[in-house]
């Protein structure tokens, strides 16, 4: 009986070790414990999540969690960096700065009068002025006021709703060709191989609602209480469809 039990023992023993291994060798893939913003996640995370457009009927609810026996499909997969998470919004952020060095690059392509480039987590957004455009003539004025901050305001689309998705045609690409669109994004590409996608528009209300974030952040040293308008206002700009 004491030479079994000393057998039992010593096999207990074994696996337990065998498991501590596997979990030190594994421990360098392990992902971080947070993520840098809304609708993107460490890229061996991915598989904690079903994905799969059948399996959200409501594409509103986004990315659902998987079972916990399918979540050790995603360990040990090569650390590739932050990627977007939730397929029925691509570009869904909670995180927004401008890049001031990379919109000068871009200014001296031929045709371009101006750009502001805003990154996301794992975006680019560049809003060009083309040559004899002006956008202070040819947008809707009102798309410089409708401030929020910290103490509220309603934002383009806020309680009525009427101006961001009525009164505002986002769709316009006011000349943007499409080999301009592909010289842009092989410019941005080139300076940040780390963007998942790169969306360019001359599109006169676009633009002035970004040279307004870019007053917002002068003068009042941020504009991140736009976030949530940002999010709502590139899905009409930049449809998937």
């Amino acid at each position: 009986m004491n030479q079994t039990n000393g057998a039992w023992r010593w096999i207990r023993l074994s696996v337990i070790a065998g498991c501590v291994a596997a979990v030190t060798a594994c421990g360098h893939s392990q992902p971080g414990d947070t993520s840098p913003g809304g609708g993107t996640e460490d890229r061996r995370t991915h598989a904690l999540y079903d994905r799969d457009s059948r399996n959200n009927e409501d594409n509103s609810l986004g990315v659902k969690e998987k079972w916990v026996k399918d979540q050790q499909r995603g360990q040990g997969e090569e650390y590739r960096g932050w990627a977007a998470l939730d397929y029925n919004n691509v570009h869904l952020t909670k995180k927004l700065r401008f890049d001031p060095q990379l919109a000068a690059r871009l200014n001296q392509l031929p045709g371009i009068q101006s750009t502001i480039v805003l990154l996301t987590e794992t975006n680019a957004y560049v809003a060009a002025v083309l040559d004899g455009q002006n956008p202070d003539q040819q947008a809707n004025p009102e798309l410089m006021s409708y401030q929020v901050t910290d103490k509220g305001g309603v934002s383009l689309f806020g309680a009525d709703g009427a101006l961001g998705t009525q009164k505002i045609n986002w769709y316009d690409p006011n000349g943007m060709t499409y080999s301009l669109q592909d010289r842009i994004k092989m410019e941005v590409l080139k300076a940040m191989p780390d963007r998942q996608r790169v969306f360019a528009t001359s599109n006169a209300n676009f633009v002035q609602r970004l040279r307004f974030y870019a007053k917002e952040e002068q003068e009042r040293g941020t504009f991140q209480n736009y976030v949530n308008e940002f999010n709502t206002m590139v899905q009409y700009a930049f449809p998937e469809r």
